[in-house]
């Protein structure tokens, strides 16, 4: 499975990095891609995961996750 995302609080590709280690580290995600210049991170998963538990994983930072809008 496979969901884009928008993402906003990132200033630079240390920021970046960061989300992508902290989705990365949730039990089911296989690979999660930050597009820095889009706002948007691309998430692989084995199963789909909430946008509330993917935000609760980015809880203590300064990053918001929302659903892309068409």
């Amino acid at each position: 499975l496979r969901s884009s995302y928008n993402i906003s609080g990132m200033v630079c590709a240390g920021c970046a990095e960061t989300v992508e280690q902290i989705l990365t580290a949730l039990p089911g995600v296989a690979y999660a891609k930050v597009n820095l210049g889009k706002e948007q991170v691309e998430i692989t998963y084995s199963h789909l995961i909430k946008i509330d538990a993917l935000q609760n994983s980015l809880n203590n930072t300064n990053y918001t996750i929302s659903e892309r809008r068409a």
